[in-house]
């Protein structure tokens, strides 16, 4: 594959996760803020969006037209920064906006940028064969759900560092890195399994940093402090 070709894939396969996951506030000590939630959560984003909230089941084109629709928002690590903030895709992403400084503005820019931009035809449509267990033509919710559950896992297994508060009882989830392995690994992408995975590195070694952090800004603050800190609300974002 080219480079071209490289940025293609996990630009689409990025955008297609920012679109059906859930997000949460960045917040101080956040240690996981992106996952793909399974059916017995309250209405997950793939659910209300890609399958209307109560269809069971889509044709092809709604599929692709209902994934672009939906409103893209950057995927933040399990230490709440940008996702693949040193990766290609972002960087160029990043070169676009040179005056702004502020990271929330950038990821907000970022966020308008591809939810007007469309998901590369050919990936999406390798994509919904994943989903649909080899179909190109219907995907069904129960195919579509039986994928998530084959590969989610719960997310005290995969939450490293200092565990988020508000996170208790999200269950069986998928991050990122969960999301990209069950997509590269299947067969409907063996031609491009030869690509390094994307994040893996970035994401552990932020998740090691900010836990540190962490431990260490507890050590130093007075308990009164650290538990202000951890009573500040977080929203949650189920917004499209």
């Amino acid at each position: 594959m080219s480079r071209a070709d490289v940025v293609c894939l996990v630009r689409t396969l990025i955008g297609v996760f920012g679109r059906i996951s859930e997000h949460a506030a960045a917040g101080s000590g956040e240690a996981f803020s992106t996952w793909v939630s399974l059916p017995d959560r309250p209405l997950p984003r793939w659910d209300a969006y890609l399958f209307d909230g109560g269809l069971d089941a889509i044709k092809y084109p709604t599929f692709e037209s209902n994934l672009n629709d939906l409103k893209f928002k950057w995927p933040l690590n399990r230490a709440g920064g940008p996702l693949l903030q040193t990766h290609e895709v972002y960087t160029e992403l990043r070169s676009e906006f040179p005056d702004i400084k502020s990271p929330v503005e950038i990821r907000r820019r970022i966020n308008e940028a591809l939810t007007a931009a469309p998901l590369d035809p050919d990936i999406v449509r390798r994509v919904f064969r994943f989903f649909s267990d080899g179909s190109d033509t219907v995907c069904t919710r129960d195919a579509f759900v039986a994928r998530l559950v084959q590969h989610a896992k719960n997310e005290d297994d995969i939450c490293t560092g200092v565990k988020p508060y508000f996170l208790v009882n999200v269950g069986d989830v998928l991050d990122w890195e969960i999301f990209y392995d069950m997509i590269m690994n299947s067969k409907e992408f063996a031609d491009l399994r030869d690509l390094p995975r994307a994040g893996e590195a970035e994401a552990k070694a932020a998740a090691k940093r900010r836990g540190e952090e962490r431990e260490v800004g507890e050590k130093e603050r007075p308990p009164a402090a650290v538990k202000e800190e951890k009573a500040v609300e977080v929203e949650m974002d189920y917004a499209s």
